[in-house]
Parts: structure tokens; C-alpha cells; sequence
């Protein structure tokens, strides 16, 4: 009787922690996105949501006004093109080096930087399409940003972006560009 007894509390308690966690972990994403507001609010610019395919394919064609950022959505990225890409089309398993900075949303941001071959030797690697290494977030920019050569910026929520150890609800501002490597 009283292995049951202990058995039953330790479950109550397992319960207890499990709910108390997906309670602070829902808190957590709706500061994340209270966060992503006031920088971008912050900043000055402008959220546009882009509701259609038309919008999102027209995005990779033409640099985004200066104050503006596009939004695909709640739990997405934020995303503004600074430069239209000279090179070859992205598709489906291209393999892209990628220059980035990266940035948190805090008045005193941490960054990283691997923007030239001083900050990282050898540029990250990805190939489109799989999400095997990469986050989902930068699958997206990619699209988005159309053509080897672009430079973007754009905003990553926890949810689709790269895992983090201590604290995985944190979105990252990044400045990014890629370029198609031969197959």
C-alpha cells in the first residue's frame, strides 16, 4: 500500500511539472512574439502580412522599402529584401553557402557573426530542402529571397529557428546571403 501510495504522488507531481511547463512554454512564445513586436515597432518599421502566393512570389523580385518588413504569418518569419540576388535561381536541393549575422532582440543584442572569411573560415552549408542541419526559418528566407547573391534581413521565432541550449524561445534577427554552389 504505501508503493502505491508513493507511486500515485510521484505521479501527481510528474503531472503537475508537465502542465506547469507547457503553461510557462505558451507564456514563453506569447513574450516571444510581444518581443518581436516592440523591436520591430522599435525600429520604426512597418509589418505587412502577405495573405497569398501572388504576394510571396512577387517578394524575391523587388527590394522591400527600407521601413517595411513582410510578414508570413503568426509563428513565421519577418522578412525584407535589402538586395535582389544577381546569380543563378534557388531549387530544391541546390547547396548554398550561407554569410549571416545574427542577432538577438535585446537593447543590448548578442551577436554572431560568420559574414566574411575573418569571422568563419569556411561558410555554413546547407542544402535546400533539407531540414536535416538548418532551421526552417532560414528554408524560407532563401525561397523568399530568390536568387544566389540576395542579401536579406529577416526575423526568426523560436519555433522554426535553430536550437538554442539554454533558452530555445528567443527569436533571432538575422542579415543574410548565400551563394549556389556547383553540383
Amino acid at each position: 500500500m504505501k508503493n502505491l501510495f508513493i507511486s500515485f504522488s510521484v505521479l501527481c507531481a510528474l503531472i503537475f511539472v508537465s502542465c506547469e511547463r507547457s503553461t510557462n512554454y505558451s507564456a514563453q512564445l506569447e513574450q516571444e512574439r510581444k518581443k518581436i513586436k516592440e523591436y520591430l515597432a522599435k525600429n520604426g518599421y512597418t509589418v505587412v502580412n502577405l495573405s497569398d502566393s501572388a504576394q510571396k512570389a512577387n517578394v524575391c523580385n523587388n527590394v522591400t522599402p527600407s521601413n517595411t518588413y513582410y510578414c508570413l504569418g503568426e509563428d513565421s518569419i519577418y522578412f525584407r529584401l535589402d538586395s535582389v540576388g544577381a546569380g543563378k535561381k534557388v531549387e530544391l536541393g541546390n547547396l548554398l553557402q550561407i554569410r549571416y549575422v545574427e542577432s538577438t532582440l535585446d537593447e543590448r543584442p548578442v551577436v554572431e557573426s560568420y559574414w566574411t572569411t575573418m569571422d568563419l573560415p569556411y561558410p555554413v552549408q546547407i542544402i535546400l530542402g533539407n531540414l536535416t542541419y538548418n532551421c526552417v526559418g532560414w528554408q524560407s528566407a532563401v525561397r523568399l529571397m530568390g536568387y544566389s547573391d540576395a542579401i536579406a534581413e529577416f526575423i526568426v521565432p523560436s519555433k522554426i529557428g535553430l536550437e538554442k541550449a539554454l533558452n530555445p524561445v528567443v527569436p533571432y534577427h538575422y542579415k543574410f546571403t548565400f551563394k549556389i554552389l556547383p553540383k
